[in-house]
């Protein structure tokens, strides 16, 4: 079993993954808190319920990822930035929306994003990470982040909304 699968439990009514501080970051506890709002009666978020307008304070930190499934044979499941905040494009010292993660981080870190984006989707729980950071920025070493998934269709988990911050 891999370990992302062994640390998911269920507190405060929803799904957890990943090794969860005590208390989290005021921004991640903020997108946290609205996506927490959005949950209709299946716990699923639409997509299209999530309006920047009502988050503005944490937008620069914000990453929304799509999972893409090739029409290929082998059906290849890549994640793709559909949106981007400032403060990633600074970080990573170019816009990468519309990029798939793969062309943006190191190769080894893809592993660990491939498992992790995966099992958000797949599972419908909410992964919080602290890690090092694999961005172009020598100004912060670590940084955290949550990810909770998103529905575009309400019954399959297509897409991820992330708060980020590094320090």
């Amino acid at each position: 079993m891999h370990p992302v699968w062994e640390v998911m439990q269920e507190k405060n009514n929803f799904l957890k993954l990943g090794d969860w501080p005590q208390n989290l970051n005021e921004r991640l506890q903020i997108l946290l808190d609205y996506w927490l709002s959005k949950r209709d009666a299946n716990g699923l978020v639409l997509k299209r319920s999530i309006d920047p307008v009502d988050i503005p304070d944490i937008l620069p930190g914000i990453m929304i990822y799509e999972r893409v499934v090739s029409a290929d044979d082998d059906e290849t499941v890549r994640f793709r930035y559909r949106l981007a905040g400032t403060f990633h494009t600074t970080m990573n010292g170019r816009d990468v929306t519309g990029m798939f993660v793969d062309e943006v981080h190191p190769a080894g870190a893809m592993l660990d994003y491939d498992t992790v984006f995966n099992a958000v989707c797949d599972t419908g729980a909410v992964h919080y990470k602290q890690g090092p950071n694999t961005t172009n920025s020598r100004d912060y070493q670590t940084f955290e982040r949550i990810l909770c998934p998103l529905t575009a269709d309400g019954q399959t988990n297509t897409h991820m909304i992330g708060s980020y911050h590094w320090f």
